[in-house]
């Protein structure tokens, strides 16, 4: 099981860094605004909320599952909305695209500091779990 968890980690983990890379040269061009920090924490724990609302609907969820669903909604599915944005149609999406790379991160930090609150989240909600 560890082959299949590993890459999927590791894939997250380099969309967090390439995030962070492109948030810090925004920093240095002063393009990032401070109400994207606000907008990327809040659609952070919308998103975390989401996951766990559909935790507690779920009646036997799968034991390793944290592992694979806080990383697909909370970072593969916002980068994946920021290159969306990044595709030019004629409209300016920046606003989108900046709260998507800031959301990332929030998310990958709070995955680091706060594991036990995500990939322990089943013993936290007293939910049976089968292997």
């Amino acid at each position: 099981m560890g082959m299949i968890i590993l890459p999927v980690l590791l894939g997250a983990i380099a969309i967090v860094i390439y995030s962070m890379n492109l948030v810090y040269n925004q920093f240095i061009e002063n393009t990032f605004n401070s109400m994207h920090l606000i907008y990327s924490a809040i659609l952070t724990l919308l998103i975390y909320g989401g996951v766990v609302v559909s935790y507690k609907l779920d009646e036997k969820p799968w034991a390793l599952s944290p592992v694979f669903r806080f990383p697909f909604y909370m970072i593969y599915v916002p980068f994946f909305c920021f290159l969306l944005t990044k595709i030019n149609l004629g409209i300016d999406m920046s606003l989108l695209s900046n709260v998507m790379l800031m959301s990332i991160i929030l998310a990958g930090l709070l995955m680091t500091f706060f594991n036990n609150y995500f990939f322990g989240i089943l013993d936290k909600l007293g939910l049976k779990k089968y292997y």
